[in-house]
C-alpha cells in the first residue's frame, strides 16, 4: 500500500490548498499540499520535504489530524493517505507551486474556513467535513 502525508495548514482562519484544474476533465477541486513518502522516509521528514519541494516553505508539524485509505482504480495500488496539522516556520514572499505538472494548473489557495461549503470538491471530502464541522 502506497502511504502519502499531507498538510492541514490553517492560518487566521484560512487552510491552505492546492486549487487545481485538470483540462482534460474540465474539472476543478483542491487538495492538502503534501505528497508521497519515499521507503526510507518516516512521515515528519517526508510531509517536510514535500511541502518546501512544493511551495518553498517551511513547516512544522503540530500533530496528527487524520488518516485515509483509499481503493484506487484495479490497476493503481490502494493508498493510505496521513494528515498532519501543521504550521509555516518560514516563508519568503508569495506562496506559489513550484515545479508544478504539466497535466493542469497546480495554484494554492487560501481558502476561507467559514466559507468552505458542503458541495465543494476539497479533496479528500471526509477531511473536508471535519474541518468544516459537518
Amino acid at each position: 500500500m502506497r502511504r502519502r502525508v499531507r498538510a492541514v495548514i490553517i492560518e487566521d482562519g484560512k487552510v491552505l490548498t492546492i486549487r487545481r484544474h485538470r483540462p482534460d476533465k474540465d474539472k476543478h477541486f483542491w487538495v492538502f499540499p503534501g505528497g508521497g513518502r519515499e521507503e526510507d522516509e518516516a512521515d515528519v521528514q517526508a510531509l517536510v520535504r514535500e511541502v518546501s519541494e512544493e511551495l518553498g516553505i517551511a513547516i512544522e508539524i503540530e500533530s496528527w489530524y487524520a488518516t485515509e485509505l483509499f481503493k484506487g482504480p484495479e490497476d493503481k495500488e490502494a493508498q493510505e493517505e496521513v494528515f498532519y496539522l501543521c504550521h509555516i516556520r518560514q516563508r519568503s514572499g508569495e506562496i506559489r507551486y513550484i515545479d508544478a505538472p504539466k497535466n493542469g494548473t497546480y495554484d494554492p489557495e487560501w481558502l476561507e474556513i467559514s466559507r468552505i461549503k458542503p458541495d465543494m470538491l476539497l479533496e479528500p471530502l471526509a477531511i473536508r467535513d471535519r474541518l468544516i464541522g459537518e
